[in-house]
């Protein structure tokens, strides 16, 4: 089976597909197989994939299926090969009847895109029916008068089948009387009549048996016979005859039952009955007809007793038999032919083929959504159909034939409309014309096309520092015209630094409802404003979202007491300050400076001077008795409270600085204190205080005094050492005492003059004298080494002594005897006989100490720290030196730990005050 292609490009439509790249393509065409009919299922009826342009990997890809039920009845596609193929039983004679071409429309859809196509598959007839006789036996009066060539008309043969399968010969048995002759009417219909060849002779032959036999064209050719009886009947020598033997009547379709359309008229010349005629239907004319059709049999009056349908069947011929009562019968025959006029009595239907639903709001413009046909029953002008929408609707209607598509006319917006209810309308050009409506209902799907917007541009929102985690700070809110997903929003913070932290470890935000939280207090004085950026997204696809920013404004307090930057204070809060001792009034002592953290009124700071008494507090850790405290005042030499503090300084109540009222004498009060209060102006006010330790400095009026070696008036002491002793070797210790104090008592020791400056070297802060290298032979015997010792004062002071060194080449017993030559015959000096005084008395106190605070002996080690609010004063070390036989002293810082070593340190100044100390402890 070829296919038969007759390819007619009239139309092509081609627009965007729905969801992004999707196309409807309508092309219009014809493509026509043909298929015996009866065939087999499975029976290919042609290759529509390779017609169609498609390959086998478009089959899975592309769809393809048949669009209309009826299609679909009859055919399948395979799917494998792209091959259309019988899926039922076709009868063409049950689809078509007698009509010579049978043909049925096949709607083929692929999609992706979608293209839609007609295609038409003709029947062809099998020779499947033979030839039959509706009378098999039929029998026919003549009269023996009939003369030569008298005809007698026989019935058709029936076939179902069409075209050459139909009936196309007749044939007679051989007699010696009739003849059979063969009429073509205009249906192309064989109508067999019985022609008198030879005369008859009843008396001979009364009756006369024959054979008809119909044959069809087909292959093998089928054949159906009729048994004709011939009876001769006596002389009635006139027939009816009618006045044409062909009548042609037409009229309008749905003409009503009962009306006329035709009345006959026959004529008999024979008289009484021979001559009476009685009008009825001849053997070719139909069942079906004579059911839509009456006829008088008196008066020949042709009537309609059934609905005639223009759309069943266009034309009728009505074959008419006139009868006289004679004897023998003598009949006359006419065909009337009717030709029926099609009316405007059918309404036109719609048929929805296909529909996408819902639509998206973004397809695009000529997009097809939907592909409709219409049918009208009617023919010609009637026939013709037209199908039209609304004009305000974002549609149109394109048309192709009776087959017709909604396209997009312009954008949708499902937010402005979201269903379009759309009334099609289908009317014919008949007259009156004739309308039916469809009514559709077409959703519009919603796509993500707006972003979420916030109700502001900006939020504002102001919190207080300190106020408890959890605070509901602000509350932003979004708006998305979407639905469903597209509108579902979430809101977040977007991730930026603060204070080298993420955003989120600050604040927040509730995803759901926008609310945004403090997640711990906040400070004024770290952030004053916190900007945040806050994200709402929407769950479509893709993603939409906006942003907003939210200042939150940090609102200060009185949170911060001021802090004093100036004077600095130690742990016990106290500054140390020193003013020269001849200040003059207005001397500015200091300049208290303190800064508030806080901001406004709660940084305005005032200064002023407290009196002398103030509170003392205390805590310990422990508990019960542990815990109770007593408080004692200690009092030392020059630290006694001065009551009227105005007679001797003031304050600047703005700028914190604190100037001399008055002249100070370093011999009546040494030092003296003072707290300083500065306060900000918040409500309550917060307050600080500093207690400023104020020092008198001492002036540098005492030259460096050499303790060791003793010397004589003209400063010389002598050494003997031997030529045998190594380098780095501890010659003698230079000791120095000055009776000032601070930097004006701190001395160095320095090589002025030397006779050899490569030899000696002494060491600048601890006096020590020592060889630089080992003495060789043509080192001079006597080397003179003059020593300056300098004070640290401004304009320092100094003294010089000269060591005479002997180089002599001796045992080590002579190097080990090398004093100073008076030191031997002097006692010790008056301030090495205080200290082991002082030393005893301290042991002695410590033990007694030690007894009534119920300690045991076996303690290892008892330190005492001593501090004394006191000017500082020179402490000394006492140490005994491997070339000397006699005390050593070093001065050292104050303030240092007594403990059991070999060294002791101690104060000349502080002795009685630790002796107070333990007094107060026994």
């Amino acid at each position: 089976m070829e296919p038969q292609l007759s390819w007619q490009l009239s139309c092509k439509w081609q627009v965007l597909g729905l969801f992004l790249l999707f196309n409807w393509v309508l092309i219009t065409g014809q493509i026509r197989y043909s298929v015996v009919e009866e065939s087999k299922l499975g029976t290919m009826v042609g290759e529509v994939a390779h017609d169609l342009g498609l390959t086998l990997a478009d089959l899975s890809s592309r769809r393809l299926w048949l669009g209309s039920e009826e299609s679909k009845r009859y055919f399948a596609i395979n799917l494998d090969s792209g091959t259309l193929m019988v899926n039922e039983k076709i009868d063409r004679e049950t689809l078509c009847g007698a009509s010579s071409l049978c043909i049925l429309p096949v709607q083929v859809v692929i999609e992706n895109p979608l293209e839609l196509f007609h295609l038409e598959v003709e029947i062809l007839d099998l020779n499947d029916n033979s030839p039959n006789f509706i009378t098999p036996w039929l029998v026919l009066r003549v009269a023996e008068s009939a003369a030569g060539g008298s005809r007698l008309p026989l019935e058709s043969a029936h076939d179902a089948d069409v075209g050459t399968n139909a009936v196309s010969a007749y044939q007679l048995s051989p007699n010696p009387h009739f003849i059979l002759d063969i009429k073509n009417v205009k249906d192309g219909k064989l109508l067999p009549e019985l022609v008198l060849d030879q005369p008859l002779d009843r008396e001979k032959q009364s009756e006369h048996q024959l054979i008809l036999t119909a044959y069809d064209g087909g292959d093998p050719v089928l054949s159906g016979t009729s048994r004709l009886t011939i009876v001769v009947l006596d002389n009635n020598d006139n027939e009816p005859t009618f006045d044409l033997p062909v009548y042609k009547i037409h009229f309008l379709e749905n003409i009503p039952v009962g009306s006329l359309i035709f009345k006959l008229n026959a004529t008999d010349p024979d008289a009484d009955s021979n001559g009476e005629i009685q009008y009825s239907f001849g053997i070719h004319t139909s069942d079906s007809i004579q059911t839509l059709f009456g006829l008088d049999p008196h008066t020949g009056e042709i009537y309609i007793q059934g609905i005639v349908d223009f759309e069943e069947s266009q034309f009728y011929e009505l074959h008419i038999r006139a009868r006289d009562k004679g004897i023998p019968q003598m009949e006359g025959h006419c065909v009337i032919q009717i030709e029926v006029e099609d009316e405007n009595d059918h309404f036109p239907d719609i048929l929805l083929t296909s529909l996408v639903n819902p639509l998206p709001e973004n397809i695009p413009l000529e997009t097809v959504v939907g592909l409709f046909s219409v049918r009208d029953q009617d023919s010609g002008v009637n026939g013709k159909v037209s199908l039209q929408i609304p004009m305000s609707l974002p549609f149109k209607i394109k048309s192709f034939e009776n087959h017709f598509s909604l396209i997009t006319h312009e954008r949708l917006d499902r937010e402005t409309v979201s269903q379009y209810i759309i009334k099609l309308t289908a009317q014919d050009s008949g007259i009156p014309p004739l309308s039916r409506d469809l009514t559709i209902l077409l959703n519009i799907s919603d796509i993500n096309d707006n972003a979420p917007s916030f109700s502001q541009h900006l939020y504002n929102s102001f919190l207080k520092e300190n106020d408890p985690p959890g605070s509901l700070l602000c509350t932003v809110s979004a708006s998305d015209p979407d639905e469903g997903d597209n509108s579902r929003l979430t809101y977040s913070v977007a991730g930026n630094q603060v204070q080298d932290a993420h955003i989120s470890s600050f604040i927040y935000i509730n995803p759901d409802n926008g609310n945004i939280y403090a997640k711990h207090s906040f400070d004024y004085e770290i952030l004053q404003v916190l900007q945040i950026l806050v994200i709402v997204q929407d769950a479509g696809t893709p993603i939409l979202s906006s942003s907003v920013t939210v200042f939150l404004f940090i609102l200060d307090q009185n949170d911060n007491a001021p802090v004093v930057l100036y004077p600095v204070t130690g742990q016990q809060l106290s500054a140390l300050q020193r003013i020269p001792l001849l200040a003059p009034v207005g001397y500015v002592i200091t300049k208290v400076t303190a800064v508030d953290a806080d901001s406004g009124h709660n940084a305005w700071l005032s200064y002023s001077l407290l009196p002398q008494s103030t509170n003392v507090s205390a805590t310990d850790a422990d508990k019960d008795q542990n815990s109770q405290l007593s408080y004692i005042v200690l009092s030392s030499p020059g630290q006694e409270l001065i009551e009227d503090l105005t007679s001797f300084i003031s304050i600047n109540p703005t700028n914190g600085e604190v100037f001399a009222e008055s002249s100070f004498d370093y011999e009546c009060n040494n030092h003296f204190q003072f707290q300083v209060e500065a306060c900000d102006g918040g409500s309550p006010s917060l307050c600080n205080r500093v207690m400023v330790h104020v020092y008198l400095l001492d002036q540098n009026d005492n030259a460096p005094k050499v303790q060791f070696p003793f010397t004589e008036k003209d400063s010389v002491v002598q050494f003997r050492i031997p030529r045998s002793t190594m380098a780095k070797a501890l010659i003698t210790k230079i000791i120095a005492v000055d009776l000032d104090s601070g930097q004006n008592a701190w001395l160095s020791y320095h090589l002025k003059q030397a006779t050899d400056l490569t030899l000696f070297s002494i060491s600048l802060h601890s006096g020590e004298m020592r060889t630089l290298r080992i003495i060789q032979d043509l080192d001079d015997p006597t080397q003179e080494l003059v020593i300056v010792v300098k004070d640290s004062g401004e304009l320092s002071m100094s003294t010089s002594v000269t060591v005479i060194i002997f180089l002599e080449e001796s045992t080590s017993e002579v190097f080990l005897g090398l004093s100073a030559r008076s030191v031997e015959s002097e006692r010790p000096p008056t301030l090495t006989l205080y200290l082991i005084i002082c030393l005893a008395a301290i042991s002695t106190i410590m033990l007694i100490a030690l007894v009534a605070l119920g300690l045991s002996p076996g303690d290892a080690m008892i330190g005492v720290q001593v501090a004394t609010s006191g000017p500082p004063v020179r402490g000394y070390r006492s140490c005994f030196s491997p070339v000397s036989d006699i005390s050593e002293f070093v001065f050292m810082k104050p303030n240092l730990t007594l403990r059991a070593a070999s060294c002791s340190n101690l104060t000349e100044a502080s002795f009685f005050h630790k002796v107070r100390i333990f007094l107060n402890l026994a």
